[in-house]
């Protein structure tokens, strides 16, 4: 899943193309067996991500699909797939030094290091 990236300042990193693919495979079903895999895959993907994530020894770059600012999804499995979603990016922005949001090509950086 993590493809090497060009580098940040000089120095190899490692990019993951969307953040809520640690999720995404729980969503497809429709019952309470959904709803269950899509909380164990919230807890035991971000446990795991932020894991390794704490013992990389070199920059990594992480892209997440912003899902909490569009309409409220229909179904209560979209509304806990999005929730889900929501803390999983937290997680990563507590442990990340920079956090930078970007919309329609606009950067805003939300978090710096320091």
């Amino acid at each position: 899943m993590s493809a090497s990236g060009a580098g940040i300042a000089g120095r190899q990193s490692q990019s993951l193309p969307a953040v809520t693919l640690v999720l995404g495979g729980a969503r497809s079903g429709k019952s309470r067996y959904a709803e269950r895999l899509i909380e164990a895959a919230a807890t035991e993907g971000t446990r795991s991500l932020c894991a390794a994530l704490r013992e990389a020894a070199g920059p990594i770059v992480l892209v997440a699909n912003e899902v909490g600012l569009g309409l409220v999804p229909e179904t209560p499995l979209g509304r806990r797939f999005r929730d889900a979603a929501g803390r999983l990016n937290q997680e990563i922005a507590a442990l990340a030094d920079r956090v930078v949001f970007v919309a329609a090509g606009l950067p805003l950086v939300l978090k710096e290091p320091g």
